[in-house]
């Protein structure tokens, strides 16, 4: 009996497993390579004075793998350290 019910879920478990995957790609693009690439690549502009990164803003593609990765990080970071502050502000 369980291997009916499981050879009959294995269609629904499959779109679900579809679905979720597209979900993971979905919030991986969104979150990182698009607000993350944002923040790191303003925040190094502004900081480095308009030296680094040598891409322009929409040229994220062009860039080394290790060299987005770097961007992507110092924009992580910034964005937890604003949620950090905002969280002690609001919350002690």
């Amino acid at each position: 009996m369980e291997d009916v019910v499981a050879e009959a879920g294995r269609p629904l478990f499959r779109l679900c497993y579809y679905l979720f995957r597209g979900l993971l790609w979905l919030a991986w693009d969104l979150s990182i390579k698009i607000i993350a690439w944002s923040i790191g690549w303003g925040m190094l502009r502004f900081i480095t004075v308009g030296r680094y990164p040598k891409h322009k803003f929409s040229e994220q593609n062009k860039a080394s793998f290790w060299q987005a990765v770097f961007i992507e990080f110092i924009g992580l970071g910034l964005l937890g350290l604003v949620v950090l502050s905002f969280s002690n502000l609001a919350f002690h």
